[in-house]
């Protein structure tokens, strides 16, 4: 019987039995089977992440938690302060700021960018962890453009307006 020595495809399958996670490994992204479902997984120098992406039950086999790991640990809460008052300085206006490990430490980069109310263009940075950008005073979500743009392997934020009632009255608060 003739056998494929042409070493890991794009996509790796792996079973969590009660001893580990047994299969083959991809160079992209690897499929999880476990007892709580199909998880979608992949590693970087600089990210693990784990995602269930069809949940079922799957008897005898071990579970298989979800989870996002920075190499490097926790990016600095400094670097968020920063980046989410430089949004909070023209909170009508749409900004972006990455996070990058520079080999030693966590940098914030702000690259060139022209924002609008409802519109931001950027030069993408390279070597990025991390990108997060604003939607002004609108609400926090992911639009139809950030999930058509934000196809990387990396960390993903969207910072907006949270809208409360409050007995006939609209309050509004950074998110």
């Amino acid at each position: 019987m003739a056998t494929d020595k042409a070493g890991p495809g794009p996509v790796g399958y792996l079973v969590n039995h009660r001893d580990g996670l047994a299969g083959v490994q991809g160079i992209g992204f690897d499929y999880a089977l476990g007892a709580g479902g199909l998880y979608v997984q992949s590693e970087s120098t600089h990210l693990t992440a784990r995602v269930l992406v069809a949940p079922c039950t799957v008897r005898g086999l071990a579970s298989v938690t979800e989870k996002v790991e920075l190499a490097h640990g926790a990016i600095p809460v400094r670097l968020f302060e920063a980046g989410l008052s430089w949004f909070m300085e023209d909170p009508d206006t749409e900004r972006f700021f990455a996070v990058r490990w520079d080999g030693h430490t966590y940098q914030l980069v702000v690259p060139p960018q022209l924002g609008t109310a409802t519109s931001l263009a950027y030069a993408r940075p390279s070597g990025v962890i991390a990108e997060f950008h604003s939607h002004g005073r609108s609400r926090s979500f992911f639009s139809a453009t950030d999930d058509r743009d934000e196809q990387g392997f990396r960390v993903y934020g969207v910072v907006g307006q949270e809208q409360r009632q409050y007995g006939g009255h609209r309050q509004d608060h950074a998110r």
